[in-house]
């Protein structure tokens, strides 16, 4: 079995009044890490400061598992956090995302906020930087209906922050 190559994730959620711009960590999958980067910007915010967000949420992003595993060759750079794997941990720091970004920016309702949010996640490799959008499909779901490979935007890893902003923006108008 090969060691998993070691990626860096980020994810941007973007509506009418904000751009939020989150750290993910994992190892194969990845989630939100409550102990990286957790940005806000407005919707007018310069392409150069949209991508050093970008690489400040990928910067913090963890190569993490929940705890030591003896069965699989694990890539030395793995760090070990439970917490951020419990599921029911999880929903709870969700449910506190979702409460103190509503009142952050005056919504009432669930549904006003999430109405024309767009999603996409950010991944990092060795080789390049890759932002992908996702199908708004329910009120607080998102999948990858109707979203092809062609969809996501693929840049040089060394690109620079305007670069990456110009991206992420192209990635977020194919949200649909």
């Amino acid at each position: 079995m090969s060691i998993v190559e070691r990626r860096y994730w980020a994810n941007i959620k973007m509506n009418e009044k904000f751009i939020n711009v989150k750290t993910h960590s994992g190892y194969r999958i990845f989630q939100y890490d409550y102990s990286g980067e957790n940005i806000y910007l407005s919707p007018e915010v310069n392409n150069i400061d949209f991508g050093l967000a970008i690489l400040s949420a990928l910067g913090a992003s963890r190569f993490v598992l929940p705890a030591p595993r003896n069965d699989v060759v694990v890539h030395p750079d793995v760090e070990y956090d439970a917490p951020l794997h419990n599921y029911i941990l999880t929903e709870e720091r969700y449910k506190k995302w979702v409460t103190e970004t509503m009142e952050k920016f005056g919504y009432k309702t669930k549904k006003a906020m999430f109405k024309n949010m767009k999603n996409c996640d950010v991944v990092k490799s060795a080789k390049d930087i890759k932002i992908r959008p996702w199908f708004h499909d329910k009120l607080e779901s998102w999948s990858l209906d109707g979203i092809s490979e062609e969809d996501n935007v693929v840049i040089p890893v060394d690109s620079s922050a305007e670069e990456i902003g110009v991206a992420a923006r192209l990635a977020l108008s194919r949200c649909i």
